[in-house]
């Protein structure tokens, strides 16, 4: 229990059980607290009695390195010290002193000021922080309270803008003095002085283009610094994007040539397709005609007729060429419009027009979605892939081919299975280039090898990807992906 003591110290007894102050009376001869109070055990961990019957234990609970800036002898009115809590905790304590007059103790407080002296590291921690970021960040910093008074900023802001002086000019100042300076550095002064003479902002504004006289392009945004949703302040954001604007006026000049120089070459493929068609019908024609003008005097017809047969296939092979130049150069190089697609209704119209092989059986899966595409360019893709899958089945009976659906990684994906010859692990990227077939022995098929890398280019425009994987059916699998975002 606490030492009842005499009546001058009784008042100081009514802090006692006040959460945070441990009242104390120490008696300076025979160096004993006469009284303490018995909050002291939740700020040290010990009980009262403990420091009322042993000489000197409150040495023992002070800080080893604030003991030679403290005694309980000195007659010290007011200091700040740290205590050492029995669980090795430290806690921060004022103490308060007053020696009673014509008597031979001391009367005090300890008081607990660790959260505030917890609060005041933090934020000095806080203000070092922001001060080390501010002198190393790449980007200029104005930060002002909610009367326009600037409480931080960096002389990056002063090297952007080439403003006189440095940044402790402007502190504590309103913030109309350093933007007053940077409105005059600006040629496009309007884009900036509205917001910078705008008193109260509860918005935040991004991406403000400042030209400035010195040639720089100064990205400005603004954020709000709020707290308990009230607005406190501001905070200027200025970075040097000059190097990127003019990356941009580049990129658009770049781009612009790009689209010129496109749509030439879609003029010119065009114009060469349809001239190149012109001359080869007629040289089909001419061959046609010489070849009924001699036939009556060759003395070996069906030799002759063989090898004009050859000389036609070659000259239509050419036009077919030709056309699947013209529709690759087509495919993917306009805009498209975009509508709710049934694809299972679309996949069997695909089907009907397509099979006109008893011997194949064309399966397709039911779960397949509604998708937001284009109706025209995803049945341009249907119709290729599963032509080919008809046309390059090498099964005299029996042949397969099974169409499904599946949503993955937030795509969709269909796929194309057959039981045909399939296609070689090293062949299955060159299959969607431009010209290249791949040569099937006596399958071999006549083949301008154009469908696939339509396709491809489809389905880039479309947001997705195709590839060629092993079929569980024994052929070849094409996948391919939409994008669910379209």
């Amino acid at each position: 229990m606490p030492h009842k003591g005499n009546n001058e110290f009784l008042a100081l007894r009514n802090f006692d059980g006040i959460e945070g102050i441990v009242p104390w009376t120490f008696s300076i001869s025979t160096n004993k607290f006469l009284f303490i109070g018995e909050e002291i055990k939740l700020l040290t961990g010990y009980n009262a009695e403990k420091f009322l019957e042993s000489d000197n234990f409150i040495d023992q609970v002070i800080h080893p390195l604030d003991r030679f800036i403290f005694n309980m002898k000195d007659e010290i009115k007011e200091n700040e010290i740290r205590f050492i809590s029995k669980d090795l905790s430290v806690s921060w304590v004022k103490i308060l002193t007053n020696k009673v007059k014509d008597k031979d103790f001391y009367s005090g407080l300890f008081i607990d000021i660790t959260k505030q002296k917890t609060n005041e590291y933090e934020s000095v921690q806080e203000r070092i922080w922001l001060n080390l970021l501010l002198k190393t960040v790449n980007v200029g910093v104005v930060i002002e309270k909610i009367n326009r008074e600037i409480v931080l900023t960096n002389n990056k802001v002063i090297e952007l803008f080439n403003l006189e002086g440095t940044k402790s000019k402007y502190l504590n100042m309103p913030s109309s003095v350093i933007f007053e300076e940077v409105l005059k550095k600006l040629k496009n002064p309007s884009n900036a002085e509205e917001l910078f003479r705008t008193n109260k902002r509860d918005n935040s504004v991004s991406d403000v283009l400042l030209r400035c006289n010195n040639g720089l392009f100064i990205q400005m945004d603004c954020l709000p610094v709020q707290s308990k949703n009230t607005i406190k302040g501001n905070i200027w954001l200025f970075r040097d994007v000059t190097m990127y604007h003019h990356l941009l006026q580049k990129q658009e000049v770049t781009n612009n040539e790009l689209k010129v120089k496109n749509d030439e070459l879609n003029q010119f493929t065009s114009v060469v397709s349809h001239d190149l068609k012109a001359p080869l019908r007629a040289m089909g024609s001419i061959i046609k005609w010489i070849e009924e003008s001699v036939r009556e005097t060759v003395p070996d017809p069906e030799y002759l007729s063989e090898e004009f047969k050859l000389i036609h296939n070659r000259t239509k092979k050419l036009e077919g060429y030709i056309t699947g130049l013209l529709k690759y150069n087509q495919a993917g190089n306009k805009s498209f419009e975009k509508s709710k697609v049934s694809v299972e209704p679309l996949l069997k119209s695909v089907v009907d027009n397509l099979k006109s092989k008893e011997t194949i059986d064309i399966i397709i899966e039911s779960n397949a979605p509604i998708l937001e595409t284009s109706d025209i360019l995803l049945q341009q893709v249907f119709t290729n892939l599963i032509s080919n899958a008809i046309t390059y089945n090498d099964k005299e009976t029996k042949g397969k081919i099974k169409i499904g659906y599946y949503f993955q990684e937030g795509m969709h994906h269909f796929y194309i299975d057959d039981n045909g010859p399939g296609i070689p692990l090293n062949q299955r990227e060159k299959v969607f280039e431009i010209f290249k077939t791949l040569h099937m022995g006596k399958n071999d098929f006549d083949s301008s090898g154009i469908g696939l890398s339509v396709v491809k280019k489809i389905i880039t425009q479309l947001g997705g990807k195709i590839w060629i994987e092993d079929s569980a059916m024994g052929g070849a699998r094409f996948v391919f992906s939409i994008s669910n975002s379209l």
